[in-house]
C-alpha cells in the first residue's frame, strides 16, 4: 500500500486529492489480496508439508488424538487469517482512508464467500496432494474453475467474470453455497482418512 502511495506521489506529486474512491479500493484491494494470499498459503500447506518435512509418522502417534491434532490446525488457520484480515483493515483505515470522505466495503458478502470457497479447496488440496508447491496450485486452480467457470456456466450459461454480475445472480450463489459446503464435509471425512493414513 505505501509503495503504491509513493509511486502515485513520485508520478502525480503528493497531492491530498490524490486519495480518491479508486485509490481507496486500491488499498483495500491490496489488503484483500494479501489475506487472501496469506489463508492460501497457510490451507494449502497445513497438512502436505506433513509428508515433505517426514513429521506425518511423528503427529499420528502423539498421544493427542487425531481430531484435536486436525481441528488445531484448521482453527489456527481461521483465527490467524481473520486476525491478520482485521490488522490489515485497522492499518487500511488508519494510514489511507482517514484522509478521505469515502467508506468503501471491506470484503462483503462476495468476498467472504470467496474467501470461504479458497480455505475450503486449500485445505482439500493438502489433504490429498503430498506437495505443498503443488497442493497450492490445485487450490487455486479448482477454486478459480469451479468459481468462474463450472458453476457460472451450469447455473447461468455464462461464464463468471463478471463479478457483479455474478454477486447478484441467485441461483449462482446458491450453488455455491452448496458446493462450498460439500467441500468442508469432504475436508472433514478426509482429514480423518488422512491421519488414519488410508488415503
Amino acid at each position: 500500500q505505501v509503495a503504491w502511495l509513493v509511486l502515485l506521489w513520485f508520478v502525480e506529486g503528493p497531492r491530498t486529492e490524490l486519495i480518491s474512491p479508486g485509490l481507496v479500493r486500491s488499498f483495500f484491494g491490496i489488503g484483500f489480496i494479501t489475506s487472501a494470499i496469506y489463508l492460501l498459503g497457510c490451507c494449502a500447506t497445513m497438512f502436505s508439508v506433513e509428508h515433505e518435512t517426514g513429521s506425518f509418522d511423528f503427529q499420528r502417534v502423539l498421544p493427542s488424538n487425531q481430531p484435536r491434532v486436525f481441528w488445531a490446525k484448521i482453527v489456527f488457520a481461521f483465527a490467524s487469517f481473520l486476525v491478520l484480515t482485521v490488522v490489515l483493515w485497522l492499518m487500511t483505515q488508519v494510514f489511507f482512508v482517514r484522509f478521505a470522505a469515502i467508506e468503501p466495503s471491506w470484503i462483503g458478502a462476495y468476498g467472504s464467500l470467496y474467501m470461504a470457497e479458497l480455505f475450503v479447496w486449500s485445505v482439500l488440496a493438502s489433504l490429498l496432494i503430498r506437495h505443498p508447491l503443488w497442493a497450492v496450485i490445485i487450490a487455486v486452480a479448482l477454486q478459480s474453475l469451479m468459481m468462474q467457470v463450472v458453476l457460472p456456466i451450469l447455473t447461468t450459461g455464462k461464464h463468471g467474470f463478471d463479478v457483479a454480475a455474478a454477486s447478484e445472480d441467485f441461483k449462482l450463489l446458491v450453488a455455491r453455497l452448496v458446493v462450498l459446503v460439500s467441500v468442508a464435509v469432504a475436508d472433514i471425512v478426509i482429514g480423518k482418512l488422512w491421519y488414519e493414513d488410508r488415503l
